[in-house]
């Protein structure tokens, strides 16, 4: 890709400040397991908070118990069907 692109994409992005801090040298065992223990909770916090943005922009999509019948659905879909082309989408149907 050569040259300057055709449009630009811009990205919703926010900081949260989760005030955990790590011991920049640990020297004893207790401050290698307590930056650990911070690690393992900042880990947690970040992919609570990305399954909560998933959960928010695509809703739950795996749900295995849904019993609609494809036919009735896209029954339901002409009968609501409002633009002039209702004939192509009745074809589709048969």
């Amino acid at each position: 890709m050569q040259g300057k692109p055709k449009f630009a994409v811009k990205h919703n992005r926010r900081k949260e400040n989760l005030s955990l801090y790590l011991i920049d040298k640990p020297r004893t065992p207790a401050e290698r397991q307590q930056n650990k223990e911070t690690l393992e909770l900042a880990t947690k916090i970040r992919a609570e908070r990305e399954q909560e943005f998933k959960e928010s922009m695509l809703g739950y999509r795996l749900k295995k118990d849904r019993t609609v019948n494809f036919l009735d659905y896209f029954q339901a879909y002409i009968n609501s069907y409002t633009k002039k082309d209702i004939r192509m989408v009745q074809i589709a149907l048969s």
